[in-house]
């Protein structure tokens, strides 16, 4: 990093500029803060804390005017209640102690009740370094050993139901097969390939006439174990790219004749698979999931969730059957997945140092599927709205709230996410790991016009260290902003990001209130490692006074562009960012959703020389890194792409080289 640190203002044409003396203006209500570490000093003098932990240190007189004592987090919930209801309008803080783990199994809302308008409601671990644990796991005790076929077998708590496992607090993949390999293992073959399925006919219903070994049905290996097996579409198994569709296998059927079987889909899942627009529609599974006949490979699981079923798992040599920690995520009872959930009418709140982890999400095990149109956004059954994977902490409607110093890991879900006009929202120095959806989701997709007071934003996500994203639904970005406006995502690191790693914008085009976007001074490494059709930096629409810069990008996987302005994108200055590898270095979309327009893309560093779309006047570039030659599209609009750089060599021009130092999280927030 640099040795002199720099920082950033809005200036008067509100360009994002940098400076050495001026506060920025996202850090001028937390600079108190960011100097000092989250603990006793965040308490403000005078105020009101209420201890979740009996041994919990005492905090000294004159820094508190009342303290209550609360066996967990609801009871403290209870506490500021009344306290509230009783008149008290100042600071109120709940403090989680770190010293054990704080046990969440139905999720906590936060509404009116809960805030003021004259003072803050601060959750918050004791200590800045050790968080306080919001943990939703259900452990797993007495392991046996299967002899006959080695694995290992224990009961299932009640009410027990999830789609991840944690061994030793590393994510344990289902028991799972490619088709394409043909494999299977105990207890009875799969007997079912690509090549297999590919002889059979999709319908309304499944799959149709598909070849099985067996002539009798109540013999047939498929129908043995394929019921409740999950489809995966991803890797070309669809004609959208960048999303990975999942359905269950709701039953197997009599084919035709003898020797062929039907394949019978859960609905309406497979209605909307086979229906999505634009050819998008899905063909035949690139992965098959959730069966004990799939359980082949060390480190897999399968658990049959009805009453009295077990789960299994095939060990690793170095698992220990006496010590291991075995851990299912869960769903906190009252939501779909959130640990907390804040409504509209809260205000003025405070989530700090605090752990999020092994909460779940059973959705997509639902007949109505998870079918992803973009992001991870998904349509639920009799709505047309369209709905983000939930976060463990989410924030519908919420005015003027921090996320301070939090971690959020090993989740079935998303980290954060904040919509149906939140504003005033502030995510940083917070790490999101090994997370299923994304690490941040803004803003809603469905409405692209709002009012000034049901506009989502502003919102500042800054310093955050984002990393191994979308490992379940690869089509989550790692941060991703639908119809948002005045919003900051600067200064985070993000590395592995199954698809995009920030993803700005929606509609292709339509008619929105988005203006005032920045993505600026992040440093990002090897975006879409599993999806390709997005970017690490990535836009939709047109988006009045935004800019893309002084970002630093590592080695993008799969394409397109590492800078990408899809469809419509408008009015973006992108300058002073660094591309190094990645498919393309810039892609600017001329497809028939409509081009780019009103794009400035100047004073840039790459040293990958294609790049594609309006970005390639003849377009040659584009062919050549992708065979994909239309011949028809619709002119492109007012592009200005000048004084950009490729660099040839190990050796980086000095300005490319600052901006490398000046990418990613800010010391500032990494001494906390």
């Amino acid at each position: 990093m640099l040795q002199n640190i720099m920082t950033h203002h809005r200036a008067a044409n509100n360009q994002l500029v940098h400076t050495a003396t001026m506060c920025p203006f996202w850090l001028v209500c937390l600079g108190m803060i960011v100097s000092a570490t989250l603990g006793r000093d965040m308490v403000p003098s005078g105020k009101t804390v209420i201890h979740v932990c009996p041994s919990i240190e005492q905090v000294q007189s004159d820094t508190v005017s009342q303290i209550h004592e609360a066996e967990t987090l609801h009871h403290a919930q209870e506490i500021l209640r009344s306290l509230r209801s009783s008149g008290v309008t100042g600071h109120v803080v709940i403090e989680l102690c770190s010293s054990v783990a704080h046990t969440h199994y139905n999720v906590l809302d936060i509404d009116e009740r809960d805030t003021s308008l004259h003072g803050d409601t601060i959750i918050r671990g004791q200590t800045a370094k050790d968080g306080a644990v919001i943990d939703s796991g259900m452990v797993l005790r007495g392991w046996i050993v299967n002899n006959t076929t080695g694995l290992w077998e224990a009961p299932l708590p009640a009410g027990a139901a999830s789609r991840q496992l944690w061994i030793n607090g590393v994510r344990a993949p289902r028991a799972h097969a490619n088709p394409e390999e043909c494999s299977g293992g105990p207890p009875v073959s799969p007997s079912l390939c690509t090549k297999t399925l590919k002889q059979g006919t999709i319908t309304p219903t499944g799959y149709n006439d598909v070849p099985d070994p067996q002539t009798n049905i109540t013999a047939s290996p498929l129908a043995q174990w394929l019921p409740g097996a999950e489809f995966v579409y991803g890797k070309g198994a669809s004609g959208a790219s960048w999303t990975e569709p999942r359905c269950t296998v709701a039953s197997v059927a009599p084919g035709s004749k003898p020797g062929l079987v039907n394949i019978i889909m859960e609905q309406p899942c497979w209605q909307r698979a086979i229906g999505k627009a634009q050819n998008q529609r899905v063909t035949f599974p690139s992965d098959i999931e959730n069966s004990l006949a799939l359980l082949t490979e060390p480190m897999e699981w399968y658990a049959d969730f009805a009453p009295g079923k077990k789960i299994y798992y095939m060990p690793r040599p170095e698992d220990d059957i006496k010590t291991v920690s075995a851990i299912l995520g869960s769903v906190p009872t009252g939501g779909q997945g959130e640990a907390i959930r804040v409504a509209a009418s809260a205000h003025r709140v405070t989530f700090a140092s605090l752990v999020f982890h092994y909460q779940t999400w059973m959705f997509p095990s639902s007949p109505t599927g998870f079918v992803d149109l973009q992001s991870g956004f998904y349509s639920q059954a009799g709505s047309g709205r369209l709905h983000g994977v939930p976060g463990a902490l989410s924030m519908h409607g919420t005015k003027n709230a921090r996320v301070y110093n939090c971690t959020f890991q090993h989740l079935g879900l998303s980290g954060f996410l904040a919509d149906a006009g939140a504003q005033n929202i502030t995510v940083d120095a917070s790490t999101f790991h090994d997370i299923s959806g994304s690490a941040v989701l803004l803003g809603n997709v469905s409405d692209p016009i709002q009012s000034a007071e049901q506009q989502d934003g502003p919102f500042t996500i800054i310093s955050n260290t984002i990393e191994n994203i979308a490992v379940e639904y690869h089509g989550c970005a790692g941060i991703c902003a639908g119809y948002v406006a005045n919003t900051d995502i600067v200064h985070n690191q993000l590395t592995n990001t199954s698809n995009g790693a920030i993803c700005l914008g929606w509609g292709w085009g339509a008619n929105n209130t988005m203006h005032n976007n920045r993505v600026n001074y992040n440093h990002i490494v090897r975006s879409n490692t599993e999806l390709y059709d997005c970017g690490s930096i990535y836009t939709l629409s047109s988006q009045p006074n935004s800019e893309v810069a002084y970002n630093y990008i590592e080695n993008q996987v799969l394409r397109f562009g590492s800078l990408y302005h899809d469809a419509r994108s408008a009015h973006f200055h992108t300058h002073h960012n660094v591309v190094v590898g990645g498919p393309m270095w810039l892609y600017l979309q001329w497809g028939p959703l409509g081009p780019v327009d009103n794009i400035l893309v100047e004073n840039n560093y790459h040293n990958q020389t294609v790049a594609g779309g309006c970005a390639t006047p003849q377009h040659a570039d584009t062919c050549q890194a992708t065979g994909f030659c239309p011949t028809k599209y619709s002119p492109c609009g007012n592009v200005t792409i000048q004084n950009n750089t490729v660099v040839d060599g190990d050796t980086w021009p000095a300005e490319a080289v600052a901006i490398e130092h000046q990418a990613g999280p800010l010391p500032q927030h990494n001494l906390l």
